[in-house]
């Protein structure tokens, strides 16, 4: 009976021991769950600032494209400035000359 009394009680006290180990399984299982959906949104979050960095590297690559170009119609603009300017003078010298000579 004594052991009897024993084995009942030592499995009394395992299945309240089992219930606690079950319990915080439990509460590490939600805790974790919580961890793993901030760690996700945080992921997300950074995934939407990278893709707007992205967005904003190429809006600022676009641009200095735009800016490229323009200058290089400016420099082109300016040779024919300058080309037109020498063949003024070198009409006008000719003219002149042609006037003077006589």
């Amino acid at each position: 009976m004594a052991a009897e009394n024993l084995v009942a009680q030592f499995r009394a006290e395992m299945r309240v021991g089992f219930l606690e180990v079950k319990e915080l399984c439990r509460e590490n299982a939600d805790r974790l769950a919580e961890h793993s959906r901030e760690t996700a949104e945080r992921f997300a979050e950074h995934g939407r600032k990278l893709d707007a960095l992205a967005e904003a590297g190429a809006e600022r690559d676009r641009k200095l494209e735009f800016l490229a170009v323009r200058t290089d119609a400016l420099r082109t603009e300016i040779r024919l400035v300058w080309g037109a300017l020498g063949i003024l003078v070198t009409v006008l010298l000719a003219v002149f000359g042609l006037l003077f000579a006589r």
